[in-house]
């Protein structure tokens, strides 16, 4: 009796340890799958945005207005507002369709899309850059001539600042009107009436002095055949 109960009790207890085990297992089971999820969503996680670069760019042609075969010299400024030395930056200039590019300062790389140069700056510095260039035939719809400067990091394409500079097109046809020239054009106006006007009082005169010259000998004439 004894030793069936004790049987029985050995049986009991590697049941129940296997069953501990299995439990075990299946709690080493969730736990890498968690973490494995949990890696999972810290990859997808999406990073961080890099710090803005305290930066101010400008760009100018000293112009308002322009017209095909104008000489134009952009100047593009670019400073650095904070305390410490930049990474290395990418400035580029647009370029423009019917904006032939003459030089540029310092020298520049140049492609069909942009004009660049590379440039660090230190804190508090100001860099300056210009570009020559002469405007060519423009499109008849176009109305202004507008260039775009902006700066990056030179591992990114990302711009972080950019401005831009933008001029009415003259068309060699019909320059735009001011002011002063739609003023110019009503006195030259006024101007020819008042002529025509004159003109036509002077050749009137003649034409009543005639009329009555070549009325006066028919009364005389009339007044002979009376008598």
């Amino acid at each position: 009796m004894v030793f069936r109960v004790s049987c029985v009790r050995r049986a009991g207890t590697r049941d129940s340890r296997r069953r501990v085990s299995r439990a075990h297992v299946a709690v080493a089971v969730t736990l890498i799958a968690a973490q494995s999820g949990m890696g999972a969503a810290h990859a997808s996680v999406a990073r961080e945005p890099e710090a803005t670069l305290p930066l101010n760019i400008s760009i100018d042609n000293g112009q308002t207005s322009v017209r095909q075969g104008d000489r134009l010299t952009y100047t593009i400024k670019i400073s650095n507002t904070g305390d410490t030395e930049t990474p290395e930056l990418r400035v580029f200039q647009t370029t423009v369709p019917g904006l032939e590019v003459l030089s540029t300062t310092p020298e520049a790389t140049a492609s069909t899309k942009r004009i660049e140069w590379s440039k660090k700056l230190s804190g508090r510095e100001e860099a300056e850059f210009s570009v020559t260039a002469q405007v060519g035939p423009q499109a008849p719809q176009m109305q202004r001539l507008t260039v775009v400067a902006c700066a990056s990091n030179k591992s990114s394409d990302r711009p972080v600042v950019c401005a831009a500079h933008s001029d009415r097109l003259e068309t060699l046809g019909l320059p735009i009107e001011s002011e002063e020239s739609g003023a110019g054009l009503w006195y030259t106006i006024a101007g020819i009436l008042v002529l025509l006007a004159v003109s036509g009082g002077i050749v009137g005169r003649r034409r009543l002095r005639r009329k009555t010259a070549s009325e006066a000998p028919r009364d005389d004439m009339s007044g002979n055949m009376r008598l």
